[in-house]
């Protein structure tokens, strides 16, 4: 996930801890449902990844607090997982959209899902809304298409120097494809 120059030197808790949208890492590990591990010399506690993040930047770290462990269930929706990202090269790249896709099919029946965007909100967030509808659907033609107005309506993207909102919109229904079609 990390770029060559500091592929041997960061950690997964310091890409967490920078709450950018485009963190590779937590995208992924929001569809894991992960549980983040927190300690300073006053206490020790748990967060569950998806109420880490409080806005750009924010998290609910304290000046004196620092992750020491991420742990996550080994369970069949966890088995089948699919992360894509769009950036402007290969290494040394700033999401422009990213999404994980974690998914269990039974009898072409989406049985559990969890989906995950980055650089498509202010902060790396799950697609709740959009795993509500997809759960218990059967497989079939046009869900994608459904699926994918349904990403529009939860994200709430920025226009910045990497791309504009609208670019992201649309590659974000395209990322969801390739990753529901990976998976299926």
């Amino acid at each position: 996930f990390a770029d060559p120059l500091v592929r041997n030197n960061a950690t997964i808790g310091g890409n967490l801890v920078t709450a950018s949208s485009a963190a590779d890492m937590a995208i992924p590990l929001l569809t894991l449902d992960a549980l983040i591990k927190i300690e300073s010399v006053r206490e020790k506690r748990e967060v569950k990844l998806k109420e880490f993040f409080l806005g750009p930047g924010k998290t609910v770290l304290h000046d004196d607090e620092m992750i020491v462990g991420i742990e996550f269930e080994q369970s069949d929706i966890n088995k089948n997982g699919y992360f894509i990202k769009l950036g402007q090269r290969k290494a040394m790249a700033i999401a422009i959209a990213s999404l994980a896709l974690n998914l269990e099919v039974k009898q072409n029946k989406i049985t559990q899902i969890r989906i995950a965007m980055g650089s498509a909100a202010p902060m790396p967030i799950r697609l709740t809304g959009l795993e509500e509808f997809l759960k218990n659907k059967e497989i079939k033609n046009g869900l994608i298409e459904e699926a994918i107005n349904k990403v529009n309506e939860e994200i709430n993207p920025i226009s910045d120097i990497r791309a504009s909102e609208e670019y992201r919109r649309y590659i974000s229904g395209i990322l969801f494809k390739r990753a529901f079609k990976k998976l299926t």
